[in-house]
């Protein structure tokens, strides 16, 4: 991949993946104030039919030793107050909207498809086994046991990347 380029979701195509097994689809993202040149996406995704759910993203603070962690000035702008050196890491999780959707919608789907390996989702997961769903799990890098065993088709995001990405130039900062 060149170096002026990134690998992102495009919205078009993940629709057009999604349409291939739902006639519904749902978007949680999370609205950077920040930057709010990002805020397109969800509107992007209204466009494509999605059912959007938006809500803004909290930054936590996370103290740092820099001694220690050293590599970190790489990739995060360090900060500095009255408590120490820290980074700032965005927090923004959907486990609970993305969970009463399912449950209120359950009598609406007979499959479950979650984009996701993190373990907080296996109480909902074992619900719906439970209900006689089918759940398939796309996943990227390490998926929890505890999700694992309730899917019926699990999926490596990896393998999938040609049909949802896209490739995106970078903007270089003026100097």
């Amino acid at each position: 991949m060149p170096v002026n380029q990134k690998l992102i979701v495009g919205i078009e195509k993940l629709a057009e993946f999604a349409n291939l097994f739902s006639e519904q689809k749902r978007f949680y993202y999370g609205l950077d104030n920040r930057d709010k040149s990002t805020w397109h996406i969800t509107k992007l995704a209204e466009r494509y039919n999605f059912k959007v759910n938006r809500k803004p993203i909290q930054w936590v603070k996370n103290y740092i030793d820099i001694g220690k962690d050293e590599n970190i000035k790489l990739n995060h702008k360090i900060k500095k107050d009255n408590g120490g050196i820290f980074i700032e890491i965005p927090k923004c999780n959907f486990d609970v909207e993305i969970t009463i959707d399912a449950i209120r919608l359950i009598k609406y789907f007979d499959t479950f498809a979650l984009f996701s390996g993190d373990s907080d989702f296996s109480m909902l997961l074992r619900f719906l086994r439970g209900k006689g769903k089918k759940i398939i799990l796309f996943y990227a890098g390490r998926i929890s046991y505890s999700i694992e065993n309730y899917a019926d088709l699990l999926v490596n995001a990896q393998k999938i990347k040609s049909s949802i990405c896209i490739l995106k130039e970078i903007k270089k900062n003026p100097v």
